[in-house]
């Protein structure tokens, strides 16, 4: 998975072993892989750009993700979103709870 800015407070790793450790071929182990990072990265920008008052701030925001600048992006949360480490984590936690979910209806 892709390096993200949120990557040191996201912890997926039960559910890469879960999936790894499944039936499912090389193919859709990568489709899963791919549709988990897509999903928790649409999920914490949804969550982030939410909690912005001002467009402004969400265009700052934007611009420092395409740019990959992680610590002008964490920086910039600190400064306009109150908790937004906790909000993220909560978030993330949420979305891998229904993928462990789904994963356990679907291996069983």
């Amino acid at each position: 998975m892709q390096k993200q800015f949120y990557s040191h407070i996201i912890e997926i790793d039960t559910l890469i072993v879960k999936i790894e450790s499944s039936n499912f071929s090389d193919a859709e182990k990568s489709s899963l892989f791919a549709l988990v990072e897509h999903s928790l990265h649409t999920k914490i920008l949804d969550t982030i750009l939410a909690e912005f008052e001002k467009e402004e701030d969400k265009n700052i925001f934007l611009d420092h993700l395409v740019k990959d600048e992680h610590d002008k992006i964490w920086k910039h949360l600190g400064e306009k979103i109150s908790g937004a480490e906790e909000k993220i984590k909560n978030a993330a936690q949420k979305l891998l709870e229904e993928f462990h979910k789904d994963l356990e209806k679907a291996l069983f």
